[in-house]
């Protein structure tokens, strides 16, 4: 159970730090001089940037359910 608890409190961490991550991604973005500028930092930046993140935070909510689950302390104290 505290493995579990621990986990979740890392997960969330993560969250608040692709949540920060995101939000500093689009500050760079919107700060460029001109349009076409911001456009180029929206297609070459945010948007991988964007993409990742989410992909990792679908992993880790993945996890976190597997983790949860009624077998899911075996299987953290097995890593």
């Amino acid at each position: 159970m505290l493995l579990q608890v621990a986990f979740s409190f890392l997960v969330l961490l993560a969250c608040v730090g692709g949540i920060l991550l995101l939000a500093f991604v689009l500050t760079w973005q919107e700060r460029g001089a001109s349009a076409q500028e911001r456009q180029w930092r929206l297609l070459t930046g945010v948007l991988p940037v964007a993409g990742g993140v989410v992909s990792i935070l679908l992993g880790l909510f993945f996890l976190l359910m597997v983790v949860w689950s009624p077998d899911g302390a075996e299987l953290l104290a097995r890593l």
